[in-house]
């Protein structure tokens, strides 16, 4: 059964007075509703809250939100109910990207549509990270000054195609999610987080991870035809977290992986035997520096020079 793993995500900051962790658990579930996901099971710490969804994960801090669903989810839609509350004087910063999906012909929506339906009073910039026929992330942004703090970073890594070592751990019936915990070494890494985490069935995992104000969340589509894992943080991930970025990597073993920063830098060489195939930098006005890699590994790109010789 084919399921769309590749994910939207949204990023909202607020300049209120009162904290958006203040806000009861209906009108929570009002937003993720909205989006046509739904809310799982929820962990919190004194800082931010985390909700694991049907399709995803949400993340609520004091003065902003970081919504991610993947599948046919209109995500978009929590926009709108978002500022029903909150008119558009009280939104800081609003960043909504659209990574590129495996069968993007059956969404209901597309990048474009979702930003044309933001209210009039919205102004915006629209950017495309990558080649459009292959790995690509679509970025919108509201344009308007924004000054991150110097704690704001983000690292989103996104993997393709993922080796038979993951799949076959991922497509076991009746998985028990102990046994991933296990396969992703987080006893190691994350002894002291708040883990909460969702295998699916019959295929699919869900994990989200906190500890202080960071975070991070793994999303695993194992299915052969469209396998797809990522994992996403505020931590400076290829700084003192750079063994579990290879352990990741390593373990995942994807064809290709896409890597996504922003206000923080990416490795040139993050894993062995792969090899960047398109690299971009944009400074946006909105206040963040951001970095999209593609890599590819070597066999795969050997491979791939072998056909096209073959078909001259």
């Amino acid at each position: 059964m084919f399921f769309e793993g590749s994910e939207k995500k949204l990023e909202v900051v607020v300049n209120t007075k009162s904290s958006l962790r203040e806000l009861g658990t209906k009108f929570w579930n009002d937003i993720v509703h909205s989006s046509e996901a739904k809310i799982l099971s929820s962990v919190k710490n004194d800082m931010v809250s985390a909700h694991l969804l049907s399709e995803s994960s949400l993340f609520v801090w004091d003065d902003r939100f970081v919504m991610i669903t993947c599948g046919e989810t209109k995500l978009i839609q929590s926009v709108h109910k978002f500022l029903e509350k909150f008119p558009k004087e009280n939104i800081a910063s609003l960043i909504f990207q659209r990574k590129n999906e495996y069968c993007s012909h059956l969404q209901k929506t597309n990048f474009f549509s979702d930003i044309n339906s933001l209210p009039e009073a919205f102004t915006g910039k629209a950017y495309r990270f990558g080649n459009l026929d292959t790995h690509h992330n679509f970025l919108y942004h509201l344009d308007r000054s924004y000054l991150p703090p110097s704690s704001d970073h983000t690292q989103e890594l996104l993997m393709y195609h993922l080796g038979p070592d993951a799949r076959e751990i991922f497509c076991q019936k009746n998985q028990d999610k102990n046994k991933i915990r296990k396969f992703l070494k987080l006893d190691k890494y994350f002894k002291d987080w708040i883990i909460d985490d969702f295998v699916f069935d019959p295929f699919g995992y869900s994990l989200n991870a906190i500890k202080g104000s960071h975070y991070f969340t793994i999303h695993v589509t194992p299915q052969e035809e469209a396998s797809y894992a990522s994992f996403e943080t505020n931590l400076r991930l290829w700084d003192e977290h750079k063994n579990f970025g290879t352990l990741l990597l390593q373990n995942f073993s994807p064809s290709s992986f896409d890597m996504v920063s922003f206000n923080d830098h990416l490795p040139e060489r993050p894993f062995k035997n792969t090899i960047p195939i398109k690299v971009v930098k944009e400074k946006l006005s909105c206040g963040y520096d951001v970095q999209f890699k593609q890599y590819i590994r070597n066999d795969i790109l050997e491979e791939n020079a072998i056909l096209l010789e073959d078909r001259k």
